[in-house]
């Protein structure tokens, strides 16, 4: 349930369980009308040492390039409105004082 996905992030980043205020508050802002926000890729270029030698002597060998870019490019289009809450959700505890002064 989302509640019990809310409990989580907070035990994951906060390492404590939220309050029922917390909760209330979270799963009224999971469940606003929203639109889903879509921002396409840059558009690809061609990275400095792109391709490098092989020490083995077989040929060049592409280096996979930015994880976070290929892991957009994989879910670009295909998340809800409901997932970027959540994503945003994650972001408040990150960068709340909270998490900067306990961790």
């Amino acid at each position: 349930s989302d509640a019990d996905k809310i409990e989580m992030l907070y035990l994951r980043t906060l390492s404590r369980r939220p309050t029922p205020q917390e909760t209330q508050w979270w799963l009224a802002f999971l469940n606003e009308p929203r639109q889903v926000v879509f921002t396409p890729p840059p558009p690809a270029q061609p990275a400095f040492g792109q391709f490098r030698p092989n020490v083995s002597g077989l040929g060049p060998r592409r280096l996979m390039g930015d994880p976070l870019q290929r892991l957009g490019a994989r879910f670009a289009g295909q998340q809800t409105a409901k997932q970027q809450a959540f994503e945003d959700l994650f972001w408040a505890l990150l960068n709340s004082s909270e998490f900067i002064f306990n961790h």
